[in-house]
This record gives C-alpha cells, sequence and structure tokens, in this order.
C-alpha cells in the first residue's frame, strides 16, 4: 500500500488513524493549533513512541526524564524554546519522547540548505526506523517543510520519508511553506 497523504484541514476522523502503525505530522513551529491536533493524535491513536524534531536528541522515556528535562535552561536546548515547548508537552503523557535531529552536523558536507536537509532527513530515516518495529505504533512530528513532495533548488528532492515509510500516514498542515 502507498502512503496516505492528508491535510490537517479538520475533516480528518482520528479514529479512522488508530490502526496505523507510522503516522507522520507536518507541523508549523510553535503553533497552538498543530500541537492541539498533536495532542489529539497522541490521545485517539495512543503511539508507543513520540518522535520530534524539535526534541534535538534529547530522549525523554520516563516522567523523571522529562521533569529533569523541563528544568534545563531554554538557551541550553538544542532549538531553544521549541525544545522547550516540547518538553512541556511531553510532561502531559506518559508516552516516551524522543528528538531525532541531527545535532552534530560536523560531518556534513556543506551547509547549504538542500544539504543539510539531505542529511538530516537520511539522520532522521536511521532514527524513525530504530522505533518503527512491527509492534510498535509510532508518531513522528517535523517541520512541514520535511514533508514537501515537490523538488526545489533551495531544498533539494522531494523528502525522503515518503519513499523510506512507504506504508506510513502523512498529515501536512493546511499552510504548507512548499508543496
Amino acid at each position: 500500500m502507498d502512503h496516505l497523504l492528508l491535510v490537517n484541514d479538520g475533516s480528518i476522523d482520528l479514529s479512522n488513524l488508530i490502526k496505523e502503525k507510522i503516522i507522520f505530522f507536518g507541523e508549523r513551529h510553535i503553533n497552538s493549533s498543530d500541537t492541539n491536533f498533536v495532542r489529539k493524535i497522541i490521545e485517539t491513536v495512543e503511539p508507543d513512541y513520540v518522535l520530534v524534531e524539535g526534541l534535538g536528541d534529547l530522549t525523554l522515556l520516563k516522567k523523571s526524564d522529562k521533569i529533569k528535562a523541563s528544568k534545563l535552561e531554554e538557551d541550553s536546548l538544542y532549538y531553544g524554546k521549541l525544545t522547550k515547548w516540547w518538553i512541556d508537552v511531553s510532561l502531559e503523557y506518559d508516552t516516551p519522547f524522543i528528538g531525532f535531529e541531527l545535532v552534530d552536523r560536523s560531518n556534513v558536507d556543506g551547509d547549504d540548505l538542500a544539504t543539510t536537509f539531505k542529511a538530516r532527513e537520511e539522520h532522521w530515516i536511521k532514527i524513525i526506523k530504530k522505533y518503527t518495529s512491527s509492534k510498535n505504533y509510532v508518531l513522528v512530528v517535523c517541520g512541514d517543510t520535511h514533508l514537501r513532495t515537490i523538488s526545489c533548488k533551495a531544498l533539494g528532492q522531494a523528502s525522503p520519508l515518503y519513499k523510506a515509510f512507504p506504508k506510513a500516514t502523512f498529515i501536512r498542515t493546511p499552510e504548507p511553506e512548499i508543496e
């Protein structure tokens, strides 16, 4: 089965996603509407893991990990305010929250957006695959631009996430930066 691509336009019946093993949600960072939709997905689908780009490389498996992370200063976190935002959301749930960002980019050849997007997304695929066993249900939250369906000079090829996870469900924002 090919991936399912949906738009978060208010018409998605989340009960239809309960049996989906992998759900990708493209967010607009620090957007309360998108975050509330993520909460609804978590509460309806009850994933085994929530993987979040905005957490950098933090691993918040237990409540104690989340509480410890919540005490960190915002400026010490990889994405600052965005990371703090997702730590706060993680505290609302018993579900493990895992950051999957490529925080050490010293081995990335080039600093243009297309090169860094490619390196980051290849790294993400490796991390996401670690959590998407046949038994696990996983919600992946990343910036919507990483779910682009077209190629462009600035960002490179269409997102490799579709090819890497052909049976996943992808939900995009109704206001994408790029198709």
